[in-house]
């Protein structure tokens, strides 16, 4: 039997409650002909509203539709274009690229009745916003109009005029090209990082390096437009952020900000953009421990949908919420995990909610942090709780790095549970897995090793001696980096000082970030 399609719900769910009270004023504008589709659209988005499978069988029973589930079908295709139709009606109201669309069109029709003079008014307007906005790709659609109505027209040096506005088309054509080329190489660097997520071996290190090396990632040229400045930030935030290098990471993000903030009129444009480099913003401080700045930019980044009038579509919902995933790093790091588990238990109960929107990636992480925060606390059976939520799922297609690091995180969990008779075979196992994916660095080699000469120590002494050694080579790699990446994950420094020292864990995350504070 067919399986009923569920486009049409799927649509209906990505509805906000304002595009779904829009859609009901919209459909009514017609004719009878779509009160059963209006009907249709609130059956289905009951269903919605219930967070319950789509239904089909239930909907033809409720409007009487059973025995025709062909007519069914097509107030089906008809609705699903209806809305559509009221979502650009919605869009039209606020784009610059619909509001330039309507110039051209209207240029055109003023064309067509010989209304040269009027056309002209229009053709300035599209002009001057084109230009004010750096739309190259509108504004080379309206240069072609221009160079009609010179020639409908009597002027006086019409053959310079038309030499002028061939230079317009050829600076566009440059300024278009060039954005094709940067975007590509955006492309490129986004494709390598989705699938390996930190950048580790010397392979993806030397594609991403190549990237970079690019002519237009070198500097950026006084003549570069919004859009161009816009990729060559990106470009280098995320590489430095994936090879390691937070403070550059940190310095490209502000620079970044301070880009957009200088440009108003784009923020108008577009003001999801600003709120997306502002999240980046919170995650560079984050990374490179700007503590005294977070807090800083975490609330500034809160604040946008309301000061920009920014409507909650799930887009900005899921970015408020993964910013919950910076605040439980930061205590993390600052050893705060009380305040970090109180959180974290806020958080829980909204991650079933959020999953779906945000995908495994976010969640995954979300699960990380989670386990460090009852780590730090010395609940070692909730942290194991959390990272088995990681590690009983499939492994991912994407940021394979984060489940890989999890493997190696629950080696410690594990030890501190004192489960010394599964170690052996939880070590081994986990060795495996990273061998067979050739990811094994000196960073892993010394973890194993260190895993390994722990199942030899037998008296206390050995035991320190064995976490000596461990931090000793975990300090010199720390300065590696092609090695610091693996520090991003669990703070395997912290945890083996404490064991060197006697000291719990939570008071040397907190001495080491002390000092940062005088």
């Amino acid at each position: 039997m067919k399986k009923s399609s569920d486009d049409l719900y799927l649509l209906i769910k990505s509805l906000s409650k304002t595009e779904r009270a829009y859609f009901k004023k919209f459909a009514k504008r017609f004719a009878s002909a779509e009160n059963f589709s209006l009907k249709l659209f609130e059956e289905i988005e009951r269903q919605v509203e219930k967070n319950i499978e789509y239904d089909e069988e239930l909907i033809s029973v409720k409007l009487g539709k059973r025995e025709n589930l062909n007519q069914l079908s097509v107030a089906k295709n008809y609705l699903y274009d209806l809305i559509l139709r009221s979502l650009l009606a919605i869009r039209a109201e606020k784009s610059l690229d619909d509001k330039l669309d309507k110039y051209v069109i209207n240029i055109e029709l003023l064309m067509d009745k010989a209304l040269f003079q009027q056309a002209w008014k229009i053709l300035r307007k599209a002009k001057k916003i084109s230009y004010s906005y750096e739309n190259f790709s509108k504004l080379y659609s309206i240069l072609q109009y221009e160079k009609n109505l010179l020639l409908e027209g009597i002027y006086d040096n019409v053959e310079q005029k038309l030499n002028d506005v061939f230079k317009e088309e050829l600076n566009a054509l440059q300024k278009l090209k060039k954005k094709s080329e940067i975007q590509n190489l955006g492309s490129r660097l986004s494709a390598l990082i989705l699938n390996n997520g930190y950048l580790q071996n010397k392979n993806e290190i030397r594609k991403a390096k190549e990237i970079m090396n690019h002519p237009h990632l070198k500097k950026l040229d006084e003549s570069d437009t919004y859009t161009i400045k816009t990729f060559f930030y990106h470009l280098h935030t995320a590489y430095y952020n994936m090879t390691g290098d937070h403070i550059k990471y940190f310095n490209y993000t502000k620079q970044f900000l301070e880009m957009i903030e200088a440009n108003p009129l784009q923020i108008a444009r577009r003001a999801t953009n600003y709120f997306f480099a502002s999240h980046n913003m919170v995650s560079a401080c984050t990374y490179a421990k700007k503590y005294d700045e977070f807090f800083y930019y975490l609330e500034r980044f809160r604040s946008i949908p309301e000061r920009y009038k920014i409507l909650h579509t799930d887009y900005i919902k899921n970015l408020l919420f993964l910013s919950y995933k910076m605040e439980l790093i930061m205590f993390y790091d600052t050893g705060q995990f009380e305040n970090g588990i109180t959180l974290a238990e806020s958080i829980a109960n909204k991650l079933q909610q959020y999953q779906p929107k945000i995908g495994n990636t976010e969640t995954f992480q979300f699960y990380f942090y989670i386990s460090c925060m009852y780590f730090g606390k010395g609940d070692y059976n909730n942290a194991l709780n959390w990272i088995n939520k990681i590690l009983n799922a499939p492994e991912p297609d994407h940021r394979k790095d984060l489940y890989a690091h999890s493997k190696i995180y629950n080696l410690v969990i594990h030890y501190e549970l004192g489960n010394r008779e599964h170690l052996e075979y939880i070590v081994n196992n986990t060795f495996k897995f990273w061998k067979d994916r050739n990811r094994i660095t000196k960073f892993e080699s010394a973890v194993f090793k260190h895993f390994k000469n722990l199942k030899n120590s037998v008296t206390k002494n050995e035991v320190k001696d064995s976490f000596g050694e461990f931090l000793y080579e975990l300090q010199k790699l720390y300065k590696s980096t092609e090695e610091r990446h693996s520090f991003n994950f669990f703070d395997y420094i912290s945890w083996a000082k404490s064991k060197v020292s006697g000291k719990s864990f939570t008071e040397v995350k907190m001495e080491n970030f002390l000092p940062n504070k005088k």
